[in-house]
């Protein structure tokens, strides 16, 4: 994993000729990202968050019986196809909970690894259906169908906001869980996929999905002072736009899940931020 507080170097880095970099602290590099009133992005969330304040204020109306969950971000290796299985393994075995997997990612990796594991299981414990996404008319239609099942259907949606029909998926969306590691090109990446997100939602007053942002791979082996600073200074960021989940450690085991029932390891390694994003969803109370 890449350290937040990497060094950067380029051309003006270099002082009167010298060839030595100018190193900037974790602290320095996420201000400079996150930014604060001087700070072109750090304007323009803030006024964006501004323009947002009286449509962030309509209360949300649950559904009682179904519940549209989307996984997404535009950064590759965030784990949002894992995050995808195993939580979809945790609501199926843990929770008894009526569920379809839809994959809209053009990678189709859900659904591959699926159609292996329906070769060596034979009791299949939820319902995984391809969808490729063509245009917006027939994604709507998709969703409208979705919209009329009984029961929670998650989506691995595409990396990409530009994908034809990726409007329609997040306006349908009751939750976006963000997964997001600390690694410097990952925040950068993630806050400007919410940055779109968000602008969408100015354009399609229809998208009121709340986030959930997780915090995935996080090894406690690593970091500074000055690191575990930076990670405190990203959470605070994401945690002004939606909620933030437990993290989830880095561990080989929960690479190596399946489409049909999580390990005995996987389901304690990932306990605490399931349960808690399954009490925030469904509206479960903490003594549950």
């Amino acid at each position: 994993m890449s350290d937040v507080s990497r060094e950067t170097f380029s051309d003006e880095n270099v002082r009167d000729g010298s060839e030595e970099p100018v190193f900037e602290s974790a602290q320095d590099i996420l201000k400079r990202i996150f930014g604060n009133s001087s700070s072109g992005f750090g304007s323009e969330l803030a006024d964006e968050k501004d323009r947002l304040r009286k449509l962030d204020e309509i209360e949300f109306q649950h559904p009682s019986e179904t519940r549209y969950i989307a996984i997404s971000n535009q950064k590759g290796g965030v784990g949002k196809t894992t995050i995808c299985g195993l939580f979809s393994n945790y609501l199926s075995d843990t929770r008894n909970v009526s569920l379809l997997v839809i994959d809209a990612d053009p990678q189709q990796t859900f659904a591959s690894r699926r159609k292996d594991d329906s070769r060596r299981q034979k009791d299949i414990p939820y319902n995984v259906q391809s969808v490729t996404i063509k245009d917006p008319s027939s994604t709507r239609n998709i969703m409208l169908t979705l919209r009329g099942l009984a029961g929670t259907t998650i989506i691995d949606t595409p990396g990409s906001l530009t994908q034809e029909g990726m409007k329609e998926l997040l306006a349908n969306a009751d939750y976006i869980v963000f997964p997001y590691h600390y690694d410097l090109n990952t925040i950068d990446s993630t806050r400007a996929f919410i940055l779109a997100v968000l602008r969408l939602k100015q354009a399609y007053p229809q998208i009121k999905a709340q986030f959930i942002f997780v915090c995935n791979k996080y090894d406690v082996r690593v970091g500074k002072g000055s690191e575990l600073q930076a990670w405190k200074i990203v959470d605070e960021f994401f945690k002004k736009y939606g909620i933030l989940a437990p993290r989830i450690g880095n561990y080989a085991d929960l690479e190596r899940y399946n489409t049909i029932s999580n390990s005995d390891k996987a389901d304690k390694l990932t306990k605490q931020c399931f349960d808690f994003i399954f009490k925030t969803i469904y509206k479960v109370n903490d003594n549950d």
